[in-house]
């Protein structure tokens, strides 16, 4: 009788272990990453902090969507009838501020399910919820029969919100913009191009203002840059406001556009430039050779210049 008992153990660790390996793979991490992207993006332009995975409710999460699809129903209740916050519990997540979003696309889509969600004012409501700072996101795809009709490639989410004082502490580091190119104020000729660069502590929003005026923005992105001319001459102030809906940072830069040099063509004693060196210019250079300014063959090409007279040097 004990080395039945055994063996009926032996066999059901055995099973346990086939279907729910430990430390399974995530088959769809990737698309879970992206869902999480469009949620933050959406967050950010409307000011709220983005949210952060949780491993809890991420198990959670992918387990439902899975059931979901293994027993072909859609619903926020596990098949068994309990609750989607006693199935959070289940899985030793322990907040009173929790909601959860699902959805389903044949064919798997991601962006879509997204759509769809923001389409919904409920579902909305829970994405763009500043009461929330972490989420799990579960997708399961495979065959789903409906009304007798299997769908093949169909795909469940699910989304869990949750809020943690642990979430919450790193949200309190404040936004800093990490390393910026150019480092200080500089000029430049007029019409060459300048780049400017930027790179923040997190992902988000940012902004580019010449002169006060917006001539740029970009959302959900750590790593920003900024290229233009001017061709003008003068000052330009460039200013780069990073933003994630709860703390600010920004740089500045004074841009000096200046004129660029041509080589003149007249002669450094030619005084009223008319291409004829005459007397009272060649006169000047003599005393400044005897000044010491000029040396022999300086002096002597302004004489030679001279001797020309109407004939000029241009």
């Amino acid at each position: 009788m004990v080395d039945m008992l055994k063996f009926l153990l032996i066999l059901f660790l055995a099973i346990t272990f086939v279907i729910f390996p430990a430390g399974a793979e995530n088959l769809y991490s990737a698309e879970e990453k992206q869902m999480l992207d469009l949620i933050n993006e959406e967050r950010v332009e409307q000011g709220v902090s983005p949210l952060q995975f949780n491993s809890l409710l991420n198990e959670a999460s992918s387990a439902h969507s899975r059931e979901m699809i293994e027993n072909n129903y859609f619903a926020h209740d596990s098949y068994d009838g309990t609750s989607y916050w006693q199935r959070l519990q289940d899985f030793n997540y322990q907040s009173s501020t929790t909601a959860e979003n699902i959805a389903m696309t044949v064919p798997f889509d991601v962006q879509k399910a997204h759509e769809n969600l923001m389409a919904s004012p409920g579902h909305r409501a829970n994405i763009l919820n500043p009461d929330y700072n972490e989420v799990g996101i579960g997708i399961w795809v495979g065959d789903y029969t409906y009304n007798g009709v299997t769908y093949s490639n169909t795909a469940m989410f699910t989304q869990d919100f949750g809020w943690s004082t642990s979430a919450a502490v790193d949200e309190k580091e404040p936004l800093s913009i990490e390393s910026c190119s150019p480092q200080d104020d500089f000029s430049s000729d007029s019409g060459s191009m300048q780049e400017f660069a930027v790179t923040t502590n997190r992902p988000c929003n940012i902004r580019w203002l010449i002169d006060g005026v917006e001539v740029q923005e970009i959302n959900n992105e750590q790593t920003c840059s900024y290229t233009t001319s001017k061709s003008s001459p003068g000052t330009y102030e460039i200013k780069v406001i990073a933003d994630d809906g709860v703390s600010t940072d920004y740089r500045e830069w004074s841009w000096t556009v200046v004129e660029e040099e041509t080589a003149s063509s007249y002669h450094a004693y030619d005084f009223n430039q008319d291409c004829v060196i005459d007397t009272s210019e060649v006169s000047k250079a003599i005393d400044d050779y005897y000044a010491g300014k000029l040396d022999v063959a300086a002096i002597s090409q302004v004489i030679d210049y001279w001797y020309l007279g109407s004939d000029g040097y241009c």
